[in-house]
């Protein structure tokens, strides 16, 4: 995430979406996760770190990647920035101060 020009985590699932889900599932948002997973997508994080940092590649700014563990497959979702979200604003305060 760069703060005010990318998309963040609240403006794919805004807070109001998490408090929906856990009304009609009963269920926190907070779900269990396999250990291997972590270390596939740490890995891919990493990667993409290095990329922006050398500036090289194509990069996954701005994209939601998903993978699909059970089936082996990858999926890339474009995003677009919610301007009025509040938790990327303040960030963006914090980052220029």
């Amino acid at each position: 995430v760069l703060p005010g020009e990318t998309a963040c985590f609240n403006c794919v699932f805004p807070e109001k979406e998490h408090k929906t889900v856990q009304l009609m599932t009963g269920r926190s948002l907070s779900l269990g996760v396999a250990g291997t997973l972590v270390g596939i997508i740490g890995s891919i994080v990493a990667n993409e770190v290095l990329k922006y940092i050398l500036g090289i590649g194509n990069n996954l700014l701005n994209k939601l990647l998903i993978f699909d563990s059970l089936n082996n497959d990858f999926s890339i979702i474009n995003l677009e920035r919610n301007s009025e979200c509040k938790v990327c604003r303040s960030l963006k305060n914090k980052v220029n101060k």
